[in-house]
């Protein structure tokens, strides 16, 4: 990206979406929530709304044909984190509620942790809990019936726990990245009990491989290449899912991208739904079907 192209980008986030009230945006105005929630509901946060408008802006003007170093890459990553964050004054900021009681309360979003968080790739391994919900198997959600499990995980090791439990591993394999790298899913007996993210010491890995991908997504859209757009943002998708660079706010920013670039395909755009955590546990080959599959091609 050249110096003026970036000063534009900058100024697109600056200034929101008047610089750029093309098709995508008046197309926002009619699928906003698809576009941007997991699933129908309430009405989505204002500010949310104002901020990912920003964001499908810059978006869309870093899916015109350039060339762009890593570096300006994930400056621009980063940039649209932030915008989808704190968007311009502390009342705006977006920050996903924590599903996690505490004192028997959903913990609330909080401006200082986004703040502090927004635009800066997560420096510890991340381990979350995992509803056994997931282990079962799935339907999406985006109106198809091909069903997806998560059985098909690769067998990695089996190991005695002290208390005598027997834990199970597994980690889905991911083209391009090496085994010290992956996920791991962890079983105590039939139950999924831990997913960790790849350590992050390992996100440039995944970052450069995501920006092969980007590079690709843009070069055959540029081309009017269903097929091949599709293929490469399936990889994109799923790579960015399986590396969660961010701590929070990962999806929201991301699945919002496949969707500007299906409107621009032609395709209507996809609620959310459960992808993320479908997509994570499967291998390139999986992953690509069921992206494929979910996004209706």
């Amino acid at each position: 990206m050249g110096s003026m192209r970036r000063v534009l980008f900058f100024l697109i986030l600056a200034l929101g979406p008047q610089l750029h009230a093309g098709e995508c945006i008046d197309l926002f105005k009619a699928d906003a929530e698809v576009i941007l929630s997991r699933e129908p509901g309430p009405e989505l946060p204002a500010a949310y709304v104002e901020n990912m408008k920003r964001v499908i802006s810059a978006f869309t003007e870093l899916l015109k044909p350039h060339d762009e170093t890593y570096e300006v890459f994930i400056e621009s990553m980063r940039e649209l984190h932030r915008t989808e964050v704190l968007g311009e004054t502390p009342s705006e900021f977006y920050w996903p509620v924590v599903h996690q009681l505490r004192n028997g309360k959903i913990i609330p979003p909080i401006y200082s942790e986004a703040l502090h968080q927004a635009g800066k790739f997560r420096n510890e391994v991340k381990v979350i809990p995992v509803d056994e919900s997931l282990v079962q198997v799935k339907e999406l959600s985006a109106g198809t019936s091909e069903k997806i499990r998560l059985a098909s995980l690769e067998q990695e090791r089996i190991e005695t726990h002290p208390s005598g439990i027997q834990i199970t591993f597994f980690r889905p394999a991911i083209d391009g990245i090496t085994e010290d790298a992956l996920p791991t899913y962890e079983f105590a007996r039939t139950t999924l009990i831990e997913y960790r993210y790849p350590p992050a010491k390992y996100l440039k890995k995944y970052l450069e491989q995501i920006k092969q991908s980007s590079d690709q997504v843009r070069s055959s859209l540029a081309r009017y290449d269903k097929t091949e757009t599709l293929k490469h943002l399936a990889r994109y998708y799923h790579l960015l899912m399986v590396a969660h660079p961010f701590n929070r706010a990962n999806n929201s920013l991301f699945m919002t991208e496949v969707n500007v670039v299906l409107t621009q395909l032609g395709m209507k755009p996809v609620y959310h739904g459960d992808l993320d955590y479908i997509i994570r546990s499967m291998s390139s080959d999986q992953a690509e079907k069921a992206f494929l599959t979910y996004v209706g091609d």
